[in-house]
């Protein structure tokens, strides 16, 4: 494998449209037009073996990332993802949308940003080769100064044929030799590569997750506190999603407990990992117990099995159990008129860690 100092930058909206065109051609001629499924991790080793090794800090995506989702083979580690969306105030973006057009408006931005980012790097992190996933040849300006810096310039094209301004000028490569599109159907998550999709609920999660940094400040915050404060079966997509926007970070805590955070929280452009308090985690764990056995009951609970299940699965002594089970009817998770329905409402959960703190 080559040794070459590498960056890769990704325009997701022109990668997008220009496999939706390839489509929509495929369509038109009879072919299936089923979504591609596409593996970044899969495009990374490809470009690792033509050019070197290509670190998650040398990777930046850019695109709009309330209407797009990011691949299951996990985009948002392998790269810096950058929302378009986090750069300019809700009105801005409604006036100039109206002028231009939402699709229009999308391109800019990404081109401004990919520029932008670009830039930031050659000062920061400099490369030997720079290679850039779009056919936008509204790019060519700072490929140009790439080049008269003597950095190697490669673009990579999404679409059929690259532009006569960027063929004639750089070097460039169809985005399928290194990443065949392969038909989707045999796994259906994979089929979301391109698909929109609705936004988070971006200011519940907000306002859940600032309550809690707010109530247990100093602490990491168990993830499971948001997926059952969400209420909804969705939850772990809505999660998913929120990651996917830049709205939450996902990350464990140094015992291995899978916290939440707030994007806008993080220092340095890194999220602050702080460990969550011995009674929350123990609190989390019960919860989590909790909730599993719940969703799969199929009988009527008693107060009897609840102490079991909290005793058995948490390893606890039947006084801890007791007392657990104790906390849990006291907040309203459990209620003796509907044992097999805990209520996990976002208030009720903050009594019952308060208890767990203070017990």
């Amino acid at each position: 494998m080559p040794d070459l100092r590498t960056a890769l930058f990704i325009d997701y909206e022109n990668l997008a449209s220009a496999l939706k065109r390839k489509l929509s051609s495929s369509e038109d001629s009879g072919v299936s037009s089923a979504v591609p499924r596409l593996d970044f991790e899969r495009l990374v080793k490809a470009i690792q073996n033509h050019y070197g090794n290509l670190d998650p800090e040398d990777v930046f995506v850019v695109g709009d990332f309330r209407k797009h989702t990011r691949q299951s083979t996990g985009l948002s580690r392998l790269a810096h993802l950058v929302d378009i969306n986090a750069y300019e105030g809700r009105g801005g973006r409604s006036a100039e949308a109206h002028r231009a057009g939402v699709k229009a408006l999308a391109r800019n931005a990404s081109n401004l940003l990919l520029a932008y980012y670009i830039g930031v790097h050659v000062a920061r992190r400099p490369a030997l080769v720079y290679l850039i996933l779009s056919g936008d040849s509204a790019l060519a300006a700072v490929a140009d100064e790439l080049l008269r810096i003597d950095k190697q310039v490669t673009f990579i094209i999404p679409g059929d044929e690259p532009s006569a301004v960027l063929a004639e000028r750089f070097n460039c490569i169809p985005f399928s030799e290194l990443h065949p599109l392969e038909p989707a159907g045999q796994a259906d998550e994979t089929a979301e590569a391109l698909v929109e999709i609705p936004s988070a609920p971006r200011d519940e999660i907000t306002d859940i997750l600032a309550t809690l940094h707010r109530e247990f400040a100093g602490s990491g915050i168990p993830s499971i506190l948001l997926r059952l404060a969400l209420g909804s079966p969705e939850a772990p997509r809505i999660i998913s999603r929120a990651r996917n926007q830049n709205l939450i970070d996902i990350w464990k805590d140094p015992s291995g407990v899978e916290c939440v955070s707030l994007h806008q929280m993080r220092l340095g452009g890194k999220a602050v990992i702080l460990p969550a308090r011995p009674a929350l985690r123990k609190a989390a764990q019960v919860l989590t117990e909790i909730a599993a056995a719940a969703e799969s009951a199929r009988k009527a609970w008693t107060r009897a099995d609840w102490r079991k299940l909290i005793k058995e699965a948490g390893g606890f002594s039947n006084d801890e159990a007791k007392r657990w089970l104790e906390m849990l009817l006291e907040t309203g998770i459990l209620r003796d008129a509907a044992l097999n329905r805990p209520d996990f409402r976002l208030e009720k959960l903050i009594r019952f860690l308060h208890k767990a703190e203070a017990d």
